[in-house]
């Protein structure tokens, strides 16, 4: 960890360097901005959050999970400010060997091993986690913004409740979880796995880090995930590292649904406006 007085040089620095871009290897996904600066001949990834709360909450992320080496390391807090070293490692690409995918598992699997205190809610704009006692009624704030909004008709929105608190009954674990699991936000070091988006890891439930890749790994647009191959060799990691895969298998579609209900409202709440979100959740609808 660096001190705050260097911390604050570099940010001086870094007002003079020019803004990466949105998509690139620093894992900027959201408004919040991410600069790469170069200060007394090392290099830094710099991310501006939304506000010093903001940049407290991901800082306690990632110091609850930076044992597990799995994120470049965190250099320290300054305001709004954080900071990390920056890699430049190759990134994660739409096909993969399988020992990636069976890595990729086993990262997973490790990441899922540290309970979080609360529930992170929060995708691309500033939000205060959860208690998960009461993730209950935040998943029902959404459902009824999403139908005030004009994306949710009465059946779909009995149909997403029933499905929550289904999984909600059967008391699930929680953990942390890499949210935007996709191959922009993971960079590999050999056979090593690297997760680069810290806005990803947030305090969830078991699987749900899976959601996103068995989506859209392959195609966004239109959606292709993974082959059955890179599944089974997915899961074996995921397995092997101490995960339970029947538990996701079992629940895999409403953690979803959860997931799509979350980021849906997160986008309405963040532009007023939701697409590619509420496309999956209208598909995992239609499986019920």
């Amino acid at each position: 960890m660096l001190n705050v007085a260097y911390l604050e040089k570099i940010i001086h620095q870094t007002s003079k360097e020019k803004l990466s871009c949105k998509v690139d290897k620093l894992g900027a996904s959201s408004q919040r901005k991410t600069y790469s600066c170069e200060y007394e001949g090392v290099k830094y990834k710099v991310r501006e959050c939304f506000s010093e709360n903001d940049a407290k909450d991901i800082e306690r992320r990632i110091l609850d999970v930076c044992h597990l080496d799995l994120f470049p390391t965190y250099l320290g807090r300054s305001k709004e400010w954080i900071f990390f070293e920056y890699l430049d490692f190759p990134e994660a690409k739409r096909n993969e060997s399988n020992i990636f995918w069976h890595n990729l598992g086993y990262s997973i699997a490790k990441l899922e091993t540290i309970a979080p205190d609360k529930i992170d809610v929060g995708f691309g704009i500033e939000k205060s986690p959860v208690l998960k006692k009461h993730l209950n009624i935040y998943l029902h704030e959404c459902v009824n913004q999403l139908q005030k909004s004009g994306y949710l008709q009465r059946n779909e929105m009995l149909k997403i409740q029933e499905s929550f608190n289904y999984f909600l009954n059967q008391n699930p674990q929680s953990c942390y979880s890499y949210l935007d699991l996709l191959p922009g936000n993971i960079m590999t070091d050999n056979e090593k796995i690297i997760f680069v988006d810290e806005e990803g890891l947030a305090g969830s439930f078991q699987g749900m880090s899976l959601i996103r890749a068995l989506d859209i790994w392959k195609s966004p647009s239109p959606p292709q995930g993974l082959t059955l191959n890179e599944k089974e060799e997915l899961f074996e990691g995921y397995q092997k590292g101490g995960s339970d895969c029947e538990f996701f298998e079992k629940n895999e579609l409403h953690l979803g649904i959860i997931y799509y209900l979350i980021k849906s409202s997160d986008s309405v709440q963040c532009s007023g406006t939701t697409n590619k979100s509420i496309k999956q959740l209208y598909s995992k609808l239609r499986l019920l």
